[in-house]
């Protein structure tokens, strides 16, 4: 699959990437194809270069966290594949934003 990944500042490269699985993932995980992403202020050191200590490239996806996707695969019982998903402020790696907002894709 295609991912973005800053190889020196300023500089986004599109790069392959193997597919995430889930497997036998705990509840509430997800694969989302993702559809649009932004770049944060608290993302702007990381892509200008300029937060210490910092290496280049940085892990594919890294640094964006606002993004909006369609869910691919999920072992969440709230959300099924096709559902509009969106992280919150508040999303935690064991508690994906349940929103019924984006879950019915509105």
């Amino acid at each position: 699959m295609k991912a973005l990944q800053l190889t020196h500042p300023r500089s986004f490269v599109p790069v392959d990437v193997a597919m995430p699985e889930l497997g036998s993932a705990p509840e509430g995980r997800l694969v989302v194809k993702t559809g649009s992403v932004s770049i944060c202020g608290s993302d702007i050191p990381s892509f200008t270069g300029s937060r210490q200590p910092q290496g280049f490239p940085l892990p594919p996806g890294a640094p964006i966290h606002e993004c909006a996707g369609t869910v691919v695969e999920t072992t969440s019982s709230l959300l099924s594949p096709g559902d509009s998903w969106s992280p919150s402020p508040t999303t935690t790696r064991d508690s994906p934003s349940t929103s019924p907002r984006w879950r019915h894709g509105r």
